[in-house]
Formats: C-alpha cells, sequence, structure tokens
C-alpha cells in the first residue's frame, strides 16, 4: 500500500474527504492527491500523522496498525461520526464500554 493509499483509508475511515484533511492541515487542496508521485516533507509528514493519530512510519509503511488499547484510543479521540468530542463525552464512552464489558455473557 503506498503513502497515498493508507493517507486515503485513514480519511475514508473517519468519514472525511481528502481535500478536508488538507484544508484543516493547512495544505493545498490538491496536495494529498500529490502524493501519488512525489514524497512529501518531514513537516508535513508529521503534520498528517499527528491528525490520524499515527505515526509517521505507519503512513510510510514501515510499520503495521498497532494494537492500541481502546480506551487509550477514546482518550485521544476528537471526532465520533462527525461530532466533536469533549472530556465528558469520551468519559461516558469509557463507562459505557466497561459496564457493557462487564455484564456481557460468557461465552
Amino acid at each position: 500500500m503506498t503513502l497515498f493509499e493508507r493517507i486515503k483509508l485513514l480519511a475514508e475511515q473517519k468519514r472525511i474527504s481528502l481535500r478536508t484533511v488538507a484544508i484543516e492541515l493547512g495544505l493545498g487542496e490538491n496536495y494529498l492527491y500529490s502524493l501519488k508521485n512525489k514524497k512529501p516533507n518531514a513537516d508535513n509528514l508529521e503534520k498528517i500523522a499527528d491528525y490520524f493519530n499515527t505515526t509517521t512510519d505507519y503512513l510510510l509503511g514501515r510499520e503495521s496498525v498497532t494494537d492500541e488499547d481502546l480506551e487509550t484510543k477514546i482518550d485521544h479521540a476528537v471526532m465520533f461520526g462527525g461530532k466533536p468530542l469533549d472530556d465528558s463525552d469520551r468519559k461516558m464512552f469509557k463507562e459505557l464500554l466497561h459496564t457493557y464489558l462487564n455484564n456481557k455473557p460468557q461465552k
């Protein structure tokens, strides 16, 4: 998978367009598409990785997505379903998941 394909996949998972990602990062509207044929500079690569809460190594194909604990992911989540999350939202998500996991029938 190429750098561009990884970025596109991450954007699709967040249900946002590449154009939106580029604009929110302060890059040109077509910048991400240009990565099909060229390599980004280190600063832009880091911006993109930070935006998607991943590593530059993942974007460059040097590692797979880590099996990071879901609780940590929730702590760093900024949106859910396109809506912003605040600290109380993240706390509620964690409480709901803990309740569910502690009460679900054992298989």
